[in-house]
């Protein structure tokens, strides 16, 4: 079996960083008729942003790019992506030049006299060699988290407040299942760090993972994106492309900001879902997909089915497992952590030698609101880092709006007393202040519950009677 056949029916993800070219065409083009999913960006400095949100599997590097030599970027891309295999190709592919790639991290080095097929075929089996390395990682990580008894430990949510270690509870209970997920929060909360940690503790971890973000799709081309399209199907599509859903076969396809996808293309989704099988658009042949759906959203789903923005049967098929994610507001002891992870993570592209955040810096982070949650904190470490010409952040490094919004008053937090109380007049509410009811979905006695409210003021509702019995009384 050649190696294209090896891999056919298994389109893999391709980044293409340059404009090299074989035999007159662009490798982007080459790839796109052999159906991989494609990427390219022009320069070192666009990968380098490319990789850091995403992972291709295979990534071609011309080595002629307009913001310096490839060699020089070599390292780079393999230290942002260990196993994405990199094949790279120059203008003067003499031994030295061949040698020199190889030692800084390439996989291949592509020669002018390669026919296209030669190509495919280099191609092919860096995919086959990603793939493998991959299993082999993801099974030694498996081996080695369940010896040392962290299976359950996610590097990627850091804290230690209650509502973020609930939230790692909930990612690896229901990563052993392969039940569709919604994650519910506020934009930049971190729903797409639990969709990969989802993936990665579960049993698809060694296939693909497939983020689709739904905000950003192209209005025209949602259903091609998302179902693919056959050669033909309408103008411009001279190619058949195969869409996210079979990119993503065996593996995780994760639905960013839900709420924002078509009715049409929701329509076609919710039959994905139950058949999983669909047809790329323009087709007739049935495609089988073997994919589990993460969904994220920060609007209220349900508000939309009400509307009629969002289908109902859609909501349902989605909404197996709920994930909410809490806003960085209330996670006031993990900021100071982040805020220190992000300083460690960062210094290696800035050069810097930062090392710590001082005291007065902490407590204006810890002062602020943050509505762009952990985004937003990532942002403001960036900026202060870029500004910090020592090993200490200082408040003269943070953005004035920030200190501006710090040196107000904190928010005066409830205490738990008053949360309790709020909470038992809700449940009071809800039971039409049926004193029993309350009591027993509290979880408490009748006598506590009357001690409760006697102790905050609170009016207890009276008896009146009605057809033969007792009844609190309303209002």
């Amino acid at each position: 079996m050649t190696p294209r056949a090896q891999t056919e029916g298994k389109p893999g993800r391709v980044l293409v960083v340059g404009e090299a070219k074989l035999a007159g065409a662009d490798f982007a083009e080459l790839l796109v008729g052999a159906s991989h999913s494609v990427e390219t960006v022009a320069d070192g400095e666009k990968a380098r942003e490319y990789l850091v949100q995403r992972s291709p599997e295979v990534i071609l590097l011309d080595l002629d790019l307009p913001d310096g030599n490839g060699l020089d970027l070599l390292p780079d891309l393999k230290e942002l992506d260990q196993l994405a295999a990199i094949l790279v190709s120059g203008s003067q592919a003499d031994a030295p030049m061949v040698v020199e790639a190889m030692r800084r991290g390439a996989d291949n080095f592509l020669t002018d006299n390669l026919t296209r097929e030669d190509f495919l075929e280099c191609v092919d089996r860096a995919l086959q060699r990603h793939r493998t390395e991959r299993r082999a990682l993801v099974y030694q990580e498996a081996v080695e988290s369940r010896l040392s008894g962290e299976a359950n430990e996610i590097p990627e949510l850091l804290g230690t407040s209650r509502s973020i270690q609930r939230v790692r509870d909930l990612t690896a209970s229901v990563a052993e299942t392969d039940a569709s997920v919604v994650l519910l929060g506020e934009t930049g909360t971190g729903k797409g760090l639990v969709a990969r940690a989802i993936h990665r503790l579960s049993n698809r971890a060694s296939a693909s993972f497939v983020d689709v973000n739904c905000a950003t799709l192209p209005r025209d081309l949602v259903e091609s994106e998302i179902f693919g399209h056959e050669k033909g199907a309408f103008t411009g599509a001279a190619e058949q492309k195969p869409g996210l859903l079979e990119i993503g076969h065996g593996g995780t396809v994760f639905f960013d900001e839900i709420g924002e996808l078509q009715l049409s293309a929701q329509s076609k989704l919710v039959k994905a879902i139950e058949d999983r099988y669909f047809r790329r658009v323009g087709g007739i042949k049935e495609v089988s997909v073997d994919v589990r759906f993460l969904a994220a959203t920060h609007v209220d789903l349900e508000m939309g089915v009400r509307e009629g923005s969002f289908r109902e049967d859609l909501f349902y098929r989605l909404n197996v497992f709920q994930i909410p994610l809490p806003p960085l507001r209330e996670r006031g002891e993990d900021i100071a952590q982040l805020a220190l992870h992000f300083v460690k993570t960062l210094n290696p592209y800035f050069g810097r030698q930062s090392e710590t955040i001082s005291g007065e810096a902490q407590r204006l982070l810890l002062r602020y609101d943050w509505p762009g949650n952990v985004r937003e904190l990532r942002n403001v470490v960036e900026r202060a880092m870029i500004l910090a010409r020592h090993r200490e952040i200082s408040p003269s490094h943070l953005p004035k709006n920030l200190k501006a919004t710090s040196r107000s008053s904190p928010r005066r937090m409830p205490s738990l007393a008053e949360v309790e109380t709020e909470h038992i007049r809700k449940v009071l509410e809800m039971t039409e202040s049926n004193m029993r009811q309350t009591a027993e979905i509290l979880g408490i006695s009748r006598s506590t519950l009357y001690a409760k409210l006697r102790k905050a003021g609170v009016e207890i509702p009276k008896l009146r009677k009605s057809k033969g019995r007792w009844r609190r009384k309303r209002g």
